[in-house]
């Protein structure tokens, strides 16, 4: 028997209607976020919107751990905002079916957790269960108007950045060697972060450090003061809910130690191209802090200066960050790295290794 569903606006009015409001769960979430977003404040405490996610969703045994694309309920069922309308109690008053005139329909409630219903006309005879519509149901879907807005799919951060680099420079004919070191650098960092799709984000970052080497004791050294700049622009995919990979493509200033004379040097700002691999590892995550480990290997192009022409090299990256939710869509973000460049010249070998510490904020929908 072809089974019909009424959806009539009086059957809103009778008690024990079913509704269901999800949320799927995407990179970065977390429980508490999620419950500031979807459910409200206050976030804690044992009546907070946090206590009460998890007891609509008794599957969740670790609240430190969510899968991405997993989804979750949201409200009670009396309080989501999309309704498939269904009566147990008996047909609906004025009720027709278009397909069976005369005859009232009863759709029983189908549960939001076991997905099945049973339909039955008023003649007694049931339909089919079935947790999908048939194509000859008719299901009225509402809506209060409390249902939140699309995210935007942007993010942005800003950092500042303070960090120190040893030189190490050894002339391909063994004539000098020497070891610079910068003062004390500092700078900031801008990134601007756009998600392609769930699990994907495009990353725009730029880059200021005010870097400074001393002029050496004896005078063969001559230092400089250069405002460096940054510019990358990264692709980051979330592999899973711990793993994220990013290849990234830029250009960066580099000082590069170069021979102005027999015995003189200069340090000089370089731009050096540079393609970057590399992924990070969440180890640790509560309802606030976030730690993961960091890697990363980038490969160095040509470039050439005044006094000084850079050949191919690498540099290998690792490190730790930290990010600790403030609100619902800002973040306090820091980090800790160690850098290693070796890159030779054409008139030595150069390897640079820089201690960088970066902290500021991000902020996203």
């Amino acid at each position: 028997m072809r089974v019909v569903y009424a959806s009539l606006l009086a059957t809103l009015l009778q008690p024990g209607m079913a509704t269901a409001s999800t949320y799927i769960v995407k990179p970065g979430d977390t429980l508490s976020r999620i419950a500031r977003r979807e459910i409200g404040n206050p976030v804690w405490g044992p009546n907070g919107s946090l206590q009460k996610l998890i007891r609509l969703n008794p599957s969740i045994k670790n609240p430190n751990v969510i899968a991405v694309k997993s989804s979750l309920i949201t409200s009670d069922v009396e309080e989501a905002d999309v309704v498939e309308v269904k009566d147990e109690k008996g047909p609906v008053a004025g009720a027709e079916s278009a397909e069976f005139p005369g005859r009232a329909v009863t759709t029983p409630i189908a549960s939001s957790h076991d997905g099945a219903s049973a339909e039955t006309l008023d003649d007694g005879e049931p339909g089919p269960e079935s947790s999908q519509p048939a194509k000859d149901q008719l299901v009225l879907t509402i809506s209060d108007g409390a249902e939140p807005s699309s995210e935007s799919p942007f993010g942005y951060s800003a950092r500042g950045v303070v960090s120190t680099t040893d030189v190490e420079v050894d002339a391909k004919d063994g004539t000098f060697f020497a070891s610079p070191q910068s003062k004390i650098n500092q700078g900031i960092e801008l990134s601007l972060r756009y998600r392609v799709r769930p699990g994907h984000n495009l990353d725009l970052r730029i880059g200021l450090l005010k870097s400074e080497y001393a002029n050496a004791k004896d005078g063969h050294l001559v230092g400089r003061d250069k405002l460096l700049k940054q510019i990358t622009a990264t692709y980051l995919f979330a592999f899973n809910s711990r793993t994220e990979l990013s290849l990234g493509l830029g250009t960066q200033q580099v000082f590069f130690l170069g021979r102005t004379g027999f015995q003189d040097f200069e340090m000089e700002p370089i731009f050096v191209d540079t393609l970057e691999f590399g992924g990070s590892y969440v180890f640790y995550q509560n309802q606030a802090w976030t730690l993961a480990a960091k890697a990363a290997l980038a490969l160095e192009g040509k470039s050439s200066g005044r006094y000084v022409n850079p050949q191919a090299g690498h540099r290998k990256v690792i490190g730790i960050s930290a990010s600790y939710e403030l609100t619902s869509t800002l973040d306090l973000v820091g980090s800790l790295s160690g850098e290693q460049r070796k890159q030779n010249t054409s008139i030595a070998s150069q390897k640079n290794t820089d201690s960088v510490v970066k902290v500021g904020v991000s902020y996203r929908n």
